[in-house]
């Protein structure tokens, strides 16, 4: 017998970042009661120009199959050109196809316009 007593309890989620979210739709999953509180008045406000998932970042939204969406949401990219004001290119970069080869997820880098749409899919996905 469980000498515990069974109590219902509700976790609260700091934040509806990218791992606010991941931590939300994780719960959902698990089907544990939960509520997210996020400062902002907006759901993606206007800061910044993209949010950027890092491998082990996508590693786990592949875990909680919503990788998927977040590989829909972006362009994928290979390489990085860095150009002087005339158009010279100074840099060119095979940094992203490094990444894919060392860690084989991809570094995806998400517009703040698509961001919206993937916090919608993190929360409502089951």
């Amino acid at each position: 017998m469980n000498d515990r007593p069974s109590t219902a309890f509700r976790v609260i989620v700091v934040g509806g970042g990218v791992a606010g979210l991941t931590a939300a739709h994780a719960l959902h999953k698990a089907g544990i009661n939960y509520v997210v509180l996020e400062r902002n008045n907006e759901a993606a406000p206007a800061t910044g120009a993209s949010i950027a998932i890092h491998p082990h970042g996508a590693r786990i939204l592949q875990q909680i199959g919503c990788l998927q969406a977040a590989k829909d949401a972006c362009s994928p990219m290979h390489r990085s050109v860095n150009r002087m004001p005339d158009g010279r290119a100074i840099i060119d970069s095979k940094f992203f196809s490094h990444v894919i080869e060392k860690y084989i997820f991809h570094l995806l880098l998400i517009i703040q316009s698509f961001a919206v749409q993937l916090r919608c899919f993190i929360l409502t996905e089951t």
